[in-house]
């Protein structure tokens, strides 16, 4: 079993990597049994489906170096992280990917460059698991558990204000995208909806791994 960091290709920051993989193993033993047809699939290749999924108001900070000797340093309390799982019906295995941290720039100005470059979050301490605990209980909730157990549509908080921007938003990828500081997924006519509830004939105790940027494999 691997420890080594996440190859990347530039959609997150390699120093939070060693926090996902962590996580991912301290949360995903408590997937056990469930019956693998609930997921959903994909029209294109009749595999598994990536569902999105996107956590926000993360705490992070993030590192300017174009202020000569001293980096600018500046944090956010409104980071957001898209994930991606599915359950790989041809490897027979749950399969979970980190496929973005979003963005920020220095809002700073500097003499030799007004617009400073892209620089991905550095989430604080604890972060990484409450990305991975939350998405576990999605998992759980949609695709483990009886839907009789929580009630109709599952158990509901109280509803939350939008936040007012901790940030310029000409100066945050997700503003750009119109999803900060809340995001809203559109459905994809791509994907097949599994099965509601579980055939007791067809239980299987799903194995999950974390997939990197470059298809490199961390088990549980």
């Amino acid at each position: 079993t691997s420890t080594r960091a996440f190859q990347t290709n530039m959609a997150t920051n390699p120093e939070n990597s060693e926090g996902y993989i962590a996580a991912f193993r301290q949360y995903f033993p408590e997937l056990s049994s469930t019956d693998p047809n609930r997921f959903p699939t994909d029209a294109r290749d009749s595999n598994g489906f990536w569902m999105q999924y996107t956590i926000g108001g993360l705490y992070a900070k993030f590192e300017c170096d174009l202020h000569g000797e001293e980096e600018y340093v500046w944090t956010s309390k409104q980071v957001q992280v898209d994930l991606k799982y599915r359950y790989n019906f041809v490897e027979r295995r749950g399969e979970v990917k980190v496929s973005r941290e979003f963005r920020q720039r220095c809002s700073r100005q500097w003499r030799e460059q007004s617009i400073h470059p892209w620089k991905f979050p550095l989430l604080d301490e604890g972060q990484a698991g409450w990305i991975m605990r939350h998405l576990v209980t999605k998992i759980k909730k949609t695709y483990f558990e009886e839907r009789a157990e929580y009630g109709y549509g599952g158990p509901r908080g109280p509803r939350r204000e939008p936040d007012r921007l901790d940030h310029q938003s000409a100066d945050c990828e997700a503003c750009s995208l119109m999803r900060c500081p809340q995001f809203r997924l559109m459905a994809d006519s791509n994907m097949r909806k599994g099965r509601q509830g579980n055939n007791q004939n067809n239980l299987e105790h799903i194995v999950w791994v974390l997939i990197d940027d470059n298809n490199h494999i961390h088990n549980l």
